[in-house]
């Protein structure tokens, strides 16, 4: 499944991965470098620093041509810690930036230039920290080189990209969220069920202190409009940003989203809840109709429908390698099925065993879902639909290495998409401004807002009924952007880098 030089390589070590979610908690690490300097993540968060990571390899030619621009280096000279070898005397002192070789197999001769696997010498000329060691693959979900983190002090990380220049990287950098005086509880994620099969979910979220002071109790609600569903409370010790997870236990719902409050006052009341929108599983019969229309690499693509225990109860495709996919879910797909053949559309008809909620992923090994065309072939798409052809989810293009839809089998519901965001692709990304959306109107008007990185409005435009946009981001400046497209009631959000 050669895709080009670059991405056969990748496919080594990034098979069915994906990307930390912006958002989520940096795992910490402590690392060597090449000069024998040690550095430990949450020491220099805790010390006030960002830090940016750069997980690239020698062989890359994107990562190469990063590096060549300077921009990290002229980043460090800035901004990065005082008395350190490039750092200018006028310094803010306030980032860091760690750069990974993350490739196991490539050596220190390749990042010195005159091994048989590199671009060139990384090291002449580089004065911050390079650190051989592809462990940090694995905790930090690296997919594809390069891959750039920017990480708050507050341990949170966003994938910032290839940005073009160091005074728009450390404009990032100043939009990271500090702790504020006193007491501060603040809800970070929700991390509970966002599918509801039969009204019930089970409710989790994370809570982080944002505030200077220690806490060491605090309570908080799930509730649904103004109905309290549960309440739970903490008591313990947690120090400046500091997480916890408090477990509400299961809840029933009888809408399609839930709020998460925290009811103990202090000093921030901005941070103090967040809302979830919670699917409720499409409702069908006892079969349901399964169409894939297969790219041009058919032998990556597997399909299969789990129970809500997480058994298999039917798949299609190459399960030569399933063990793969990282779906996170229970059981691997295990039927002795074929490969698919390139550019064919299957229906099939799948029995269900049982009055269950069933689960139907679609994955890839490769990790670029069904997008062949930007290999220069041609995408494919895939649809569940109910007993009675109503479509319950489907999907198209490069989705990553896993796609979902859920049916509900015999229980009161309604059709629903489950998941918008996965039937809205943007690119490329970055982008210098100009750019496509393609995406399943749902038969609603297309609304798109993009937002600044301190949440401003700052572009909006209503697109009416259509399934691609061309995006015309030319009068913004360079930088990072949300960009969210509403269709109805659905809403997808994307992180877009504009690198002019």
């Amino acid at each position: 499944m050669k895709k080009g030089l670059l991405a056969a390589a990748v496919l080594t070590s990034s098979i069915a991965m994906a990307q930390l979610p912006d958002g989520s908690i940096a795992p910490d690490f402590t690392v060597t470098d090449i000069n024998g300097n040690t550095h430990h993540l949450y020491d220099y968060l805790d010390n006030g620093y960002t830090v940016v990571l750069d997980v690239s390899a020698t062989w890359c030619g994107p990562c190469w041509n990063y590096h060549q621009n300077g921009v990290l280096e002229a980043l460090w000279a800035d901004h990065g810690p005082a008395g350190e070898s490039g750092v200018n005397s006028g310094t803010t002192d306030d980032v860091v930036v760690l750069w990974f070789e993350a490739d196991g197999s490539t050596t220190l001769a390749d990042l010195n230039g005159t091994g048989g696997n590199t671009q060139g010498d990384w090291v002449t000329g580089t004065h911050f920290p390079i650190i051989d060691d592809a462990s940090i693959g694995s905790p930090y979900a690296i997919a594809y080189f390069p891959t750039l983190y920017t990480i708050c002090p507050n341990r949170v990380l966003t994938e910032t990209g290839q940005i073009s220049s160091a005074n728009a990287y450390y404009a990032e950098v100043g939009n990271c969220p500090m702790a504020v005086s006193g007491s501060n509880m603040a809800v970070h994620a929700y991390t509970g069920d966002e599918v509801s099969c039969g009204g019930s979910i089970n409710v989790t979220a994370d809570f982080q202190n944002m505030g200077t002071s220690a806490v060491s109790s605090f309570t908080a609600e799930v509730r649904e409009g103004a109905t309290v569903l549960a309440t739970q409370s903490y008591s313990g010790n947690l120090g400046t940003y500091d997480f916890t997870t408090l477990n509400f236990g299961s809840v029933t719902i009888s809408g399609s989203s839930v709020d998460v409050v925290i009811t103990t006052s202090d000093a921030q009341a901005s941070d103090d809840d967040i809302t979830q929108a919670i699917t409720v599983a499409g409702q069908t019969s006892m079969t349901v109709d399964v169409e894939v229309l297969t790219d041009n690499y058919a032998n990556e693509t597997y399909v299969w429908i789990e129970n809500s225990a997480g058994i298999t109860v039917w798949s299609e495709g190459n399960e030569a390698i399933a063990g793969n996919f990282g779906t996170g879910s229970t059981s691997v797909p295990t039927d002795p099925t074929s490969p698919l053949s390139n550019n064919q559309l299957y229906t099939w008809t799948v029995n269900l065993p049982a009055v269950d909620c069933y689960t139907m992923y679609i994955g890839d090994y490769y990790g670029d879902g069904l997008g062949a065309a930007q290999w220069g072939g041609t995408d494919g798409s895939w649809t569940l639909k109910s007993n009675t052809g109503a479509t319950l989810a489907n999907g198209f293009g490069d989705f990553g290495d896993e796609d979902l839809g859920h049916a509900q089998n015999d229980m009161p519901g309604s059709v629903n998409d489950n998941d918008f965001s996965r039937l809205v692709t943007f690119y490329p990304n970055p982008t210098d401004g100009n750019a496509t959306i393609q995406l399943d109107n749902m038969g609603e008007n297309v609304f798109v807002e993009v937002m600044n990185t301190v949440g401003a409005t700052v572009m909006q435009n209503n697109y009416g009924k259509v399934n691609v946009i061309n995006f015309d981001g030319d009068a913004l400046t360079p930088g990072m952007y949300t960009v969210r497209i509403i269709a109805g009631n659905n809403i997808a959000t994307k992180k877009v880098v504009i690198n002019k």
